[in-house]
């Protein structure tokens, strides 16, 4: 099931980023002290202003996510100032099941 994420779904995305960043850069932000109240904040932000994220459920399990804000990169000196956008999660085993698909749609 794919949802529409709210503010109060910030324990369960904070999980899936803890996944990502273990997956990614091999620690996970769990060992670090106010994490969960750091992504939350961040969280509940970045929908106040207008971001939009998804979730992916199996059963009760939160599986992947979809979060879609832009980011300003303020300039440097060799780079023009620019936005981007972020950030699709999958966990592993739930992988090329259709699940990232499924949350761009």
């Amino acid at each position: 099931m794919i949802r529409a994420a709210a503010p109060s779904d910030a324990a369960a995305s904070a999980g899936l980023r803890r996944h990502w960043c273990l997956e990614r850069h091999g620690t996970a932000p769990d060992t670090e002290e106010g994490f969960e109240a750091r992504f939350t904040e961040w969280y509940a932000g970045q929908l106040a202003s207008g971001s939009r994220a998804w979730l992916a459920y199996e059963g009760a399990e939160p599986v992947g996510m979809l979060v879609m804000f832009v980011h300003e990169r303020m300039p440097e000196p060799d780079r023009d100032p620019g936005r981007w956008g972020y950030l699709v999660i999958v966990l592993p085993d739930r992988r090329d099941a259709g699940i990232g698909r499924a949350l761009l749609d």
